[in-house]
C-alpha cells in the first residue's frame, strides 16, 4: 500500500525555496501528532526550520497498492517572534510575505504533479498566534498559520516536473 506521508515528503521536496526579507529559506515537511510536532520543535531549535509544513498524524486512508484515499490536514506555519503584533500586521507580515505564497505553492504541487487528486473540499483556515489548544498555548513558538484540510487520493505516478514560476 502507498506510504501517503512518503509521498507527500516526496512532492513537497520539490517546492521551492522562499525569499522572506533579505533571507532564503528552504520549505520544511514533517509530520506527526502535536506531542510530534512540539518535541521536533524542542529538536531543531536551532535550525532554519521555518516555513514549515507539518503533516497532523493519525492518518487514515483506503485503497489498494496503487491507490489510497483519506481526509489530511496541513499546518502550513511561520515563526512570528513578536507578540506584541497586532493582527493587521500579522496578515501583512505572515500571511501577505509568507504563508499565502506558500499555500499557492502547495497547492499548484498538489494539482500539478500528477501524484495526487482532489477528491472533495479543501478548507483553509488562517490562524493568527495558532494553538489547537487556545488555553494553554501548547506549541513552543508563536506562529501564524494556514491550515489546510484536504480529501485527496494518492497514486504511485511519477511525479511531474512543476513549474512554480
Amino acid at each position: 500500500m502507498i506510504d501517503a506521508q512518503s509521498r507527500l515528503a516526496e512532492l513537497f521536496d520539490t517546492l521551492p525555496d522562499m525569499t522572506i526579507g533579505s533571507g532564503t529559506f528552504d520549505v520544511r515537511f514533517d509530520w506527526g501528532t502535536q506531542k510530534d510536532l512540539n518535541k521536533w520543535l524542542k529538536l531543531n531549535r536551532n535550525n532554519n526550520k521555518y516555513p514549515l509544513i507539518w503533516l497532523l498524524t493519525p492518518v487514515s486512508d483506503t485503497g489498494d497498492e496503487d491507490t489510497i484515499q483519506g481526509d489530511y490536514t496541513l499546518i502550513l506555519a511561520t515563526l512570528n517572534k513578536d507578540v506584541d503584533m497586532g493582527n493587521r500586521e500579522r496578515s501583512r507580515r505572515s500571511f501577505t510575505l509568507v504563508l499565502n505564497p506558500l499555500y499557492n505553492n502547495v497547492i499548484k504541487a498538489l494539482e500539478k504533479g500528477s501524484s495526487i487528486d482532489f477528491i472533495g473540499e479543501q478548507t483553509k483556515t488562517n490562524f493568527y498566534n495558532y494553538s489547537e489548544d487556545d488555553e494553554s498555548h501548547e506549541f513552543t513558538e508563536i506562529w501564524d498559520v494556514i491550515k489546510l484540510e484536504l480529501s485527496i487520493g494518492i497514486n504511485k505516478n511519477c511525479l511531474k516536473n512543476i513549474n512554480y514560476g
